[in-house]
């Protein structure tokens, strides 16, 4: 199976919680002879916006996209059309059988979308992602809905 993961952040430039347990899923994954990709998100403030650059961490495939927060805003921080494009281009070169999120932030909740509209099953999201920034970004969406909607007098 060819499956694609997804995370914030990936070792070596990052080795919190949620990369270290997303390098050991694709390694473990691998060791069961499945295709693993991790797509991730790298901020390099002297890289174009939203290229994607292939690279290999401890025997893991890595595409990781450039994610400088150009719009810079907190709904860009989870929704970035440029981002979900950047995504597309990777989903189409892989073609992933499952999508398994670990994390969003940085790339971009369009990622979904996408892999659906490829044909893509989207596996459970992590717990790492469901603690996090799943419920923040929801919040963040609808807050961010909220804000965006005119004032009505109150009766």
């Amino acid at each position: 199976m060819r499956i694609l993961l997804t995370a914030h952040a990936f070792p070596p430039r990052a080795t919190a919680g949620v990369e270290v347990y997303t390098l050991r899923l694709g390694r473990a994954l691998q060791a069961r002879g499945h295709d693993v990709l991790v797509l991730s998100a790298v901020h390099d403030l002297e890289a174009r916006p939203y290229v994607v650059r292939r690279r290999t961490h401890e025997g893991v495939a890595v595409a990781e996209v450039v994610s400088v927060h150009v719009q810079g805003t907190l709904e860009s921080s989870y929704e970035e059309p440029g981002l979900t494009q950047a995504a597309r281009s990777v989903l189409a070169d892989f073609r992933p059988d499952l999508v398994h999120v670990q994390h969003l932030l940085n790339l971009s909740a369009g990622v979904l979308d996408e892999a659906r509209a490829a044909g893509c099953a989207c596996g459970p999201i992590s717990p790492c992602a469901r603690r996090s920034i799943t419920r923040c970004a929801r919040r963040a969406c609808a807050t961010a809905r909220i804000w965006r909607r005119p004032s009505r007098p109150v009766s």
